[in-house]
């Protein structure tokens, strides 16, 4: 099966609890969002802020691949039961959205940028994934 490509947007709080224990989930843990993932999707984490009420990040600062083949509970707890998927993360190179958003196809121009970020999930481009991951992985934006 060809891998898909993802864009999950949660706060920084949440991935780094994620690559700590090494799982993907989207939106606090919907189950919807995590059902249809494979082996080997790839996810790539957007953080608007450093955790709910907190600083903004607005960058890309996470890569993982997913390895889980079987959906799995997780207690998240303030944010209550989840859904997840395991997953291995890559070391990265946090890249702050401005410096490569007129890049991606799946990011709309001008002041309306931040509606791609809106929903949880979404699912872009072969080629916009390796725009975001070649300069998350060390590359050049």
């Amino acid at each position: 099966m060809t891998a898909r490509y993802y864009i999950s947007v949660v706060h920084r709080r949440q991935v780094e609890i994620a690559q700590e224990e090494g799982f993907v989930s989207f939106s606090h843990g919907r189950e919807a969002f995590i059902k249809p993932l494979n082996p080997g999707d790839k996810v790539i984490y957007y953080a608007p802020k450093s955790d709910m009420d907190g600083t903004p990040v607005r960058a890309f600062i996470a890569h993982a691949t997913v390895t889980g083949d079987v959906v799995e509970t997780r207690d998240f707890g303030d944010w209550g039961q989840g859904f997840i998927r395991s997953a291995t993360f890559d070391d990265v190179t946090d890249i702050p959205v401005a410096q490569i958003r007129d890049q991606l196809d799946f990011v709309p121009d001008g002041p309306s940028w931040g509606t791609a970020f809106r929903n949880g999930k979404r699912e872009i481009s072969a080629d916009d994934y390796s725009r975001l991951a070649g300069a998350l992985l060390g590359g050049t934006p």
